[in-house]
């Protein structure tokens, strides 16, 4: 593949048995079958705070960081996406080019970040930081311990795509950058800006937008990661409905909320119903634009139906969010 890497887990001989039975899955055959991974909230029973341990703890001067992973399921190529396992090794988080780990793991934290949808989370990591405006937000994914499982019950490991530019037909994940990290891992770097206050706990929601970042093409399930961040329980959301002019829903159209700079913070797609969340969105102006056909950052193509407009794009409303607003709205392409 051109102008992109491919990072594919090496093979293990323990691991022949378990790679033949996800290949049988990729091609079909797998239906009916279990699972190979554990339900989400699944841990290792120890984990390492280094602030906490090295040089850090109690006294350092600044406040508790807590980060927390979520998101929604999409349709893939016809099939629903029922359980998405990411495997997190590490987070770190990154100021002024000075990079801190805020959690580490002697077993990958593996979360079915499918399980929590629109705010909702599972905390992955905390910390003492300190006080100030941090530029990035790094999760340390283990490849091996990553997969999704589909609702027919077939499974298939996630290819990532490193150093690759997003394809997403609004720019999504022109924010997030995906490294190789040694022969098993992959970084994937939200630089999306946050800040910790003095003596206070600031809680980070990472939307692992599933939606954004999946494609199924003929050599399995690529993932190109897409994450948004904001901040909790100052985040906000927005519920919606897309309808045609004669009131019935518009399934399958992607809608994206850009902030006041032009920055997309996050997409999601209408469902049967026409209805769409978008999540993890700090306060300030978004504006919404609806794609009746529509790429994702991995390559994943996407049409409307029931629309009533013949246009690809068309522009949505202006909407003001404040500190833990909920907005409701309905549109009419």
């Amino acid at each position: 593949m051109i102008g992109r890497e491919m990072y594919v887990r090496p093979v293990r001989k323990f691991a022949v048995l378990a790679v033949a039975a996800l290949m049988t899955a990729c091609s079909g055959g797998a239906h009916g079958a279990s699972p190979v991974l554990p339900q989400g909230d699944t841990g290792p029973a120890s984990h390492v705070r280094p602030l906490d341990t090295i040089g850090g703890g109690s006294s350092l001067v600044g406040g508790l960081l807590k980060i927390l992973l979520g998101d929604s399921a999409p349709q893939l190529g016809g099939k629903t996406l029922q359980h998405l396992y990411i495997g997190v090794s590490r987070i770190d988080v990154t100021a002024n080019g000075q990079v801190t780990t805020i959690e580490s793991y002697d077993q990958p934290k593996v979360v079915d970040v499918l399980q929590f949808q629109k705010d909702a989370a599972q905390q992955i990591g905390d910390s003492k930081v300190a006080k100030q405006k941090y530029d990035s937000l790094t999760l340390v994914v283990d490849v091996p311990s990553s997969q999704a499982v589909f609702s027919d019950h077939t499974s298939m490991p996630l290819t990532f795509l490193t150093n690759t530019p997003t394809q997403s037909s609004a720019g999504a994940g022109a924010t997030t950058t995906t490294v190789p990290d040694g022969a098993n891992a992959v970084d994937i770097i939200a630089a999306q800006p946050f800040s910790v206050p003095e003596g206070q706990t600031q809680e980070i929601r990472a939307d692992f937008n599933a939606f954004e970042s999946l494609a199924l093409q003929s050599q399995g399930l690529i993932a190109n990661p897409v994450v948004f961040v904001a901040e909790r329980p100052n985040s906000a959301l927005i519920n919606g409905t897309l309808v045609n002019a004669n009131g019935d829903p518009v399934a399958n159209a992607t809608v994206v909320a850009s902030d006041a700079d032009g920055n997309v913070r996050n997409t999601d797609i209408t469902d049967a119903k026409g209805n769409f969340t978008l999540s993890t969105l700090n306060r300030g102006s978004y504006t919404l634009t609806i794609y009746n056909a529509y790429t994702n950052a991995a390559g994943q193509q996407y049409q409307a139906s029931g629309q009533t407009s013949t246009a690809t794009v068309v522009q949505g409303p202006t909407l003001s969010l404040k500190n833990g607003h909920t907005k409701k709205i309905t549109i009419s392409d």
